[in-house]
Protein backbone atom coordinates (compact mmCIF):
# COMPACT_ATOMS: atom_id res chain seq x y z
CA UNK A 1 0.00 0.00 0.00
CA UNK A 2 1.28 3.31 -0.98
CA UNK A 3 0.66 6.18 1.54
CA UNK A 4 1.49 9.80 1.32
CA UNK A 5 2.70 11.84 4.38
CA UNK A 6 1.66 15.83 4.15
CA UNK A 7 2.82 17.67 6.64
CA UNK A 8 1.18 21.35 6.31
CA UNK A 9 -0.57 23.06 9.05
CA UNK A 10 -4.84 22.63 9.12
CA UNK A 11 -4.85 26.56 7.95
CA UNK A 12 -2.76 25.97 4.76
CA UNK A 13 -5.23 22.92 3.31
CA UNK A 14 -8.01 24.76 4.32
CA UNK A 15 -6.68 27.32 1.97
CA UNK A 16 -5.97 24.70 -0.59
CA UNK A 17 -9.73 23.63 0.10
CA UNK A 18 -10.62 27.25 -1.57
CA UNK A 19 -9.03 26.64 -4.68
CA UNK A 20 -11.30 25.31 -7.12
CA UNK A 21 -8.34 25.31 -9.93
CA UNK A 22 -6.28 22.63 -7.62
CA UNK A 23 -8.65 20.53 -6.19
CA UNK A 24 -6.34 17.23 -5.39
CA UNK A 25 -6.40 18.43 -1.37
CA UNK A 26 -10.23 18.08 -1.22
CA UNK A 27 -10.08 14.63 -3.08
CA UNK A 28 -7.61 13.45 -1.09
CA UNK A 29 -9.35 14.72 2.14
CA UNK A 30 -12.92 13.80 1.22
CA UNK A 31 -11.83 10.28 -0.31
CA UNK A 32 -8.82 9.58 1.45
CA UNK A 33 -7.84 7.49 4.64
CA UNK A 34 -7.06 8.78 7.99
CA UNK A 35 -4.17 6.65 9.65
CA UNK A 36 -3.50 9.06 12.72
CA UNK A 37 -5.66 11.59 14.17
CA UNK A 38 -4.60 12.08 17.77
CA UNK A 39 -6.05 15.57 17.80
CA UNK A 40 -9.41 15.13 15.58
CA UNK A 41 -7.69 17.82 13.26
CA UNK A 42 -8.10 15.33 10.57
CA UNK A 43 -11.41 14.18 10.52
CA UNK A 44 -12.62 18.30 11.08
CA UNK A 45 -10.73 18.56 7.74
CA UNK A 46 -11.99 15.46 6.23
CA UNK A 47 -15.59 16.60 7.06
CA UNK A 48 -15.17 19.78 5.53
CA UNK A 49 -13.84 18.50 2.00
CA UNK A 50 -16.55 16.39 1.91
CA UNK A 51 -18.52 19.09 2.28
CA UNK A 52 -17.29 20.76 -0.40
CA UNK A 53 -16.79 18.00 -2.07
CA UNK A 54 -20.44 17.12 -2.61
CA UNK A 55 -21.63 20.89 -3.31
CA UNK A 56 -19.69 20.26 -6.62
CA UNK A 57 -17.08 22.31 -8.36
CA UNK A 58 -18.18 26.41 -8.70
CA UNK A 59 -19.44 26.91 -12.17
CA UNK A 60 -17.62 28.79 -14.65
CA UNK A 61 -19.30 32.55 -14.87
CA UNK A 62 -20.77 33.29 -18.37
CA UNK A 63 -19.27 35.91 -20.60
CA UNK A 64 -15.61 36.14 -18.40
CA UNK A 65 -12.44 35.01 -19.75
CA UNK A 66 -12.38 31.37 -18.37
CA UNK A 67 -15.73 30.89 -19.95
CA UNK A 68 -14.52 32.51 -23.43
CA UNK A 69 -11.19 30.69 -22.72
CA UNK A 70 -12.43 27.27 -22.26
CA UNK A 71 -14.73 26.83 -25.12
CA UNK A 72 -11.83 28.80 -27.29
CA UNK A 73 -9.33 26.37 -26.64
CA UNK A 74 -10.98 23.31 -26.99
CA UNK A 75 -12.43 24.88 -30.68
CA UNK A 76 -8.62 25.53 -31.46
CA UNK A 77 -7.03 22.04 -30.74
CA UNK A 78 -9.49 20.59 -32.40
CA UNK A 79 -8.89 22.81 -35.82
CA UNK A 80 -5.22 22.07 -35.01
CA UNK A 81 -6.08 18.09 -34.99
CA UNK A 82 -8.41 18.69 -38.17
CA UNK A 83 -5.19 20.44 -40.47
CA UNK A 84 -3.02 17.41 -39.31
CA UNK A 85 -5.50 14.42 -40.75
CA UNK A 86 -3.84 14.07 -44.17
CA UNK A 87 -0.61 15.52 -42.96
CA UNK A 88 0.88 13.68 -40.45
CA UNK A 89 -1.42 10.91 -38.73
CA UNK A 90 0.90 10.65 -35.53
CA UNK A 91 1.19 14.39 -34.98
CA UNK A 92 -2.97 14.66 -35.67
CA UNK A 93 -3.04 11.63 -33.20
CA UNK A 94 -1.03 13.54 -30.82
CA UNK A 95 -3.42 16.65 -31.32
CA UNK A 96 -6.46 14.65 -30.99
CA UNK A 97 -5.05 13.44 -27.27
CA UNK A 98 -4.95 17.11 -26.17
CA UNK A 99 -7.58 18.36 -27.90
CA UNK A 100 -10.04 15.30 -25.84
CA UNK A 101 -8.02 16.41 -22.54
CA UNK A 102 -8.78 19.89 -23.07
CA UNK A 103 -12.87 18.84 -23.92
CA UNK A 104 -13.10 16.58 -20.84
CA UNK A 105 -11.66 18.96 -18.60
CA UNK A 106 -14.47 21.43 -20.27
CA UNK A 107 -17.08 19.05 -19.27
CA UNK A 108 -16.20 18.52 -16.03
CA UNK A 109 -16.22 22.35 -15.39
CA UNK A 110 -19.35 23.36 -17.43
CA UNK A 111 -21.38 19.90 -15.69
CA UNK A 112 -19.67 21.72 -11.77
CA UNK A 113 -17.93 18.28 -11.27
CA UNK A 114 -14.74 17.74 -9.70
CA UNK A 115 -12.20 16.09 -11.90
CA UNK A 116 -10.86 12.75 -11.19
CA UNK A 117 -7.74 11.44 -12.12
CA UNK A 118 -7.01 10.36 -15.79
CA UNK A 119 -6.71 6.41 -14.86
CA UNK A 120 -10.35 6.88 -13.37
CA UNK A 121 -11.80 9.19 -15.76
CA UNK A 122 -13.50 6.92 -18.33
CA UNK A 123 -15.09 4.86 -15.45
CA UNK A 124 -16.34 7.80 -13.64
CA UNK A 125 -17.60 9.36 -17.32
CA UNK A 126 -19.22 5.78 -17.93
CA UNK A 127 -21.13 6.49 -14.57
CA UNK A 128 -22.39 10.05 -15.06
CA UNK A 129 -21.71 10.48 -18.76
CA UNK A 130 -22.07 7.31 -20.74
CA UNK A 131 -22.61 8.94 -24.06
CA UNK A 132 -19.50 10.77 -23.57
CA UNK A 133 -17.59 7.86 -22.36
CA UNK A 134 -18.52 6.22 -25.82
CA UNK A 135 -17.39 8.68 -27.71
CA UNK A 136 -13.84 9.28 -25.59
CA UNK A 137 -13.18 5.13 -26.37
CA UNK A 138 -13.95 5.84 -30.22
CA UNK A 139 -11.25 8.83 -30.50
CA UNK A 140 -9.20 6.28 -28.30
CA UNK A 141 -9.84 3.36 -30.62
CA UNK A 142 -6.73 2.40 -32.85
CA UNK A 143 -8.32 0.39 -35.44
CA UNK A 144 -10.57 3.04 -36.31
CA UNK A 145 -9.72 5.27 -39.05
CA UNK A 146 -7.80 8.60 -38.36
CA UNK A 147 -10.82 10.36 -39.81
CA UNK A 148 -13.23 8.30 -38.04
CA UNK A 149 -11.78 9.00 -34.70
CA UNK A 150 -11.45 12.82 -35.14
CA UNK A 151 -15.14 12.71 -36.39
CA UNK A 152 -16.12 11.30 -33.04
CA UNK A 153 -13.83 13.64 -31.22
CA UNK A 154 -15.82 16.71 -32.80
CA UNK A 155 -18.99 14.79 -31.83
CA UNK A 156 -18.04 15.00 -28.55
CA UNK A 157 -16.52 18.62 -28.25
CA UNK A 158 -19.69 19.79 -29.72
CA UNK A 159 -21.56 17.74 -27.06
CA UNK A 160 -19.65 19.00 -24.43
CA UNK A 161 -19.74 22.51 -25.12
CA UNK A 162 -23.05 22.74 -26.17
CA UNK A 163 -24.70 23.81 -22.55
CA UNK A 164 -21.69 26.76 -22.59
CA UNK A 165 -23.09 28.19 -25.62
CA UNK A 166 -21.10 25.72 -28.40
CA UNK A 167 -18.16 26.73 -30.11
CA UNK A 168 -16.24 29.55 -30.25
CA UNK A 169 -15.20 30.18 -33.34
CA UNK A 170 -13.48 33.74 -32.83
CA UNK A 171 -12.50 35.51 -30.01
CA UNK A 172 -13.20 39.38 -29.51
CA UNK A 173 -12.13 41.48 -27.07
CA UNK A 174 -12.18 45.52 -26.73
CA UNK A 175 -10.60 47.17 -28.72
CA UNK A 176 -8.05 49.69 -27.10
CA UNK A 177 -5.67 52.13 -28.53
CA UNK A 178 -2.32 51.32 -28.21
CA UNK A 179 -0.42 54.91 -28.79
CA UNK A 180 -3.43 55.91 -26.16
CA UNK A 181 -2.22 53.79 -23.32
CA UNK A 182 1.51 54.03 -24.21
CA UNK A 183 2.01 57.59 -23.51
CA UNK A 184 0.04 57.15 -20.32
CA UNK A 185 2.85 55.01 -19.35
CA UNK A 186 5.52 57.21 -20.85
CA UNK A 187 6.41 55.34 -23.42
CA UNK A 188 7.18 56.28 -27.44
CA UNK A 189 4.84 54.13 -29.69
CA UNK A 190 6.56 55.09 -32.50
CA UNK A 191 8.84 53.14 -34.86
Amino acid sequence: MEVELFLNPAQQVRAEFRDPDAPATIAMFAQGRILLDPEGVMQQLVEEAQCIWQRGRPGVVPETYAHYFMRYACVDLLKDAQDLLDLDEAAAVWAMYTALQSALTAHYQIQRRWPVKPKYQLSDLEQHAPDLALLVRRVLNGQSCIHERFAALESLVDGVLAPAGGRLHEWRSVPENVAERASVVGQDVRC
